[in-house]
């Protein structure tokens, strides 16, 4: 049989690509470089990023395509070759990458300003050249995204809820032929919000009723896709830590906890503290940033409370009409 090039790009305008359901051949994913040579043929597909997920379903499909309505005797298995439009982000003054800065803020008790010096941070990492920073908002009441300003489309909750009830639903959601795994990479893949110099992952809600093991080891394993690509990562917890005592997140590097100037509030975060011995969390650092001190000034009550629960005092913020004025617009803080 004679092999030419249409015949190969007919072939492959059967194959659809599952993140938008249009055919290689009209995606504009194969490169004009098919090569034939007997009945061995090779080409590349273009891919937009080189962590997509459908990189390997694609690859196979191409090959099943020409196979089926080419021929049987083509030569194709392992001679198409992957390429990515956008390139993996670098991983700045970061030689080893399975060394990462994790920080997670956290807090004992609500409304001491934990989120908003979460995005402080972020901002400062930002603007010392630090970045990409991956931001990860792992509190169930989600509003990272209001403090950096930016739009969140979907979080990993309510995707992990979806697929965890897919085969119950009345519809289900993942599409005929797709694998549950292959639908989850697409769409935990689609949660990352970018910026120019972070980009933010939400959480969002915690596991209903049902197993959740399954699309959780998913969730892990795209999340360990992303991590190296990161010099920093700031983890906006709720008090408890879910997300890291269940093993969905790493572990930390950094525990930065958030009270306001009260006995309480001190109180509060040392038991946070606590837990995180408990959990055998083992972080290089833990210390104590108080938050909203009048003219920045701790009183002697305090500090003797800090003292007494063996906290290391990072640092103290004085308190900031701005801050509130802005929450009360609806202005995020970071800018």
């Amino acid at each position: 049989m004679q092999l030419y090039p249409k015949l190969i790009l007919d072939a492959l305008a059967k194959v659809r690509y599952p993140g938008n359901g249009k055919d290689l051949v009209a995606n504009e994913m194969i490169e004009d470089d098919i090569r034939i040579d007997g009945n061995k043929v090779s080409f590349s597909i273009i891919f937009d990023k080189p962590t997509d997920p459908f990189i390997r379903s694609v690859v196979k499909a191409a090959e099943t395509a020409i196979l089926t309505f080419v021929s049987p005797e083509v030569n194709i298995k392992g001679n198409i070759a992957v390429k990515a439009r956008q390139t993996a982000r670098p991983n700045p003054e970061n030689p080893l990458p399975d060394v990462k800065n994790i920080i997670a803020v956290s807090s004992g008790k609500g409304g001491v300003g934990k989120t908003t010096l979460c995005g402080l941070l972020i901002q400062y990492l930002c603007e010392s050249g630090k970045g990409p920073v991956l931001a990860v908002d792992a509190d169930a009441n989600s509003n990272l995204n209001e403090v950096l300003g930016v739009e969140v489309e979907a979080t990993l909750g309510d995707i992990r809820e979806e697929i965890a009830r897919a085969e119950m639903a009345s519809k289900n959601p993942i599409p005929a032929g797709m694998s549950k795994a292959d639908y989850a990479e697409f769409k935990f893949a689609g949660a990352l919000t970018e910026e120019d110099d972070f980009d933010l992952l939400v959480m969002g809600r915690t596991q209903g009723k049902g197993c959740y093991c399954f699309v959780n080891g998913l969730l892990q394993n795209q999340l360990a896709k992303l991590y190296p690509n990161y010099p920093f990562m700031v983890v906006d917890n709720e008090a408890g830590m879910e997300h890291i005592s269940r093993g969905i997140l790493p572990g930390m590097d950094t525990a930065i906890l958030v009270s306001d100037c009260s006995r309480r509030g001190v109180q509060a975060a040392a038991r946070i503290a606590e837990l995180i011995k408990e959990c055998d969390m083992k972080p290089k650092q833990v210390g104590l940033i108080v938050n909203r001190a009048p003219n920045g000034v701790l009183n002697e009550g305090t500090r003797e409370e800090i003292e007494k629960q063996g906290l290391t005092l990072l640092g103290v913020v004085p308190h900031d009409d701005q801050v509130y004025e802005y929450d009360c617009d609806g202005k995020p803080t970071v800018r």
